[in-house]
């Protein structure tokens, strides 16, 4: 195109809008041509990951001997970015069982050794890597205990005296007691834990106590003695 063929040609070009306009000479038709560029709009949209949860638990009531009721305690188990709703255990010995509460109490009913596993889901699904833990489910030896008291007192030097082996413990429970006093066999085994003796005061008896729990296990105490000055 000449320039003199044309009155005016006028371009303008702006980063949102353009308008192209074509001027023809005098006495022609006039003709405008628009049109507009607009530039794109880019947005930055955040994409959320969700980050898995951990799972833990601490083991109480153990070691203990079957059959045991074992408290298993998951608290420590946490999602960094949420929440968890559902504690998936294995107990490992066949049950498994799914609660949203963060503990759970398990029965064992066989001694042995079992591989717990936790695994947790967070509140938008995401699971944890498994945790596992080691149960030992096996029979612990009774503890043999004695305490004594003057029950009464005689006029001829001795003394009625109590003895009471409550404070004997076992994990799962003592079925019987057997007493043995200077100079005498032990008593027959009997599921009370007490019984009285006479002494005389001032004089110093050795007493030992005997105990067996349902597993056949026992213990004795060691140089025990009763004493009423």
């Amino acid at each position: 195109m000449k320039i003199e063929e044309a009155s005016v040609i006028l371009i303008t070009i702006a980063i949102v809008a353009a308008m192209l306009s074509f001027m023809l000479a005098p006495g022609e038709k006039q003709m405008t041509i628009g049109f507009e560029v607009v530039a794109p709009v880019v947005q930055a949209v955040p994409v959320y990951r969700n980050i898995a949860p951990v799972a833990t638990f601490s083991v109480l009531s153990n070691p203990c001997g079957a059959p045991c009721t074992v408290h298993l305690n998951a608290s420590g188990s946490y999602d960094p970015d949420g929440s968890i709703v559902r504690y998936e255990w294995d107990f490992g010995d066949g049950v498994r069982q799914s609660a949203n509460r963060n503990w759970i109490n398990h029965p064992f009913t066989r001694d042995r050794m079992y591989q717990v596993t936790l695994i947790v889901v967070d509140n938008r699904g995401a699971t944890s890597r498994p945790y596992s833990q080691r149960v030992i489910i096996q029979n612990q030896r009774p503890t043999a205990c004695f305490t004594y008291n003057e029950f009464q007192r005689y006029s001829d030097g001795f003394s009625l005296v109590e003895l009471d082996a409550s404070c004997s413990s076992d994990d799962v429970g003592i079925v019987w007691y057997s007493w043995t006093f200077p100079g005498c066999p032990p008593t027959i085994p009997t599921t009370k834990s007490w019984r009285t003796m006479t002494v005389q005061r001032g004089k110093l008896y050795y007493v030992d106590l005997t105990v067996c729990d349902n597993k056949g296990f026992q213990d004795t105490t060691e140089a025990g003695y009763v004493y009423v000055p």
